[in-house]
């Protein structure tokens, strides 16, 4: 049962976060069509991910 509950704790954290990082991304889209920062954007939400900050 406590791995359930830290997996919970977990999936609550990063659902959290990947909301966020969902949400920032629309509102950019809807500003306007500014692929060229949606994509570098993606990018350093890679390289973060990636290497941990």
């Amino acid at each position: 049962m406590k791995i359930g509950k830290k997996a919970e704790i977990v999936w609550d954290k990063m659902g959290v976060w990947i909301l966020l990082i969902i949400l920032l991304i629309l509102i950019l889209l809807i500003i306007g069509d500014q692929n060229d920062r949606v994509s570098d954007i993606l990018k350093q939400l890679k390289t973060v991910v990636r290497f941990g900050g």
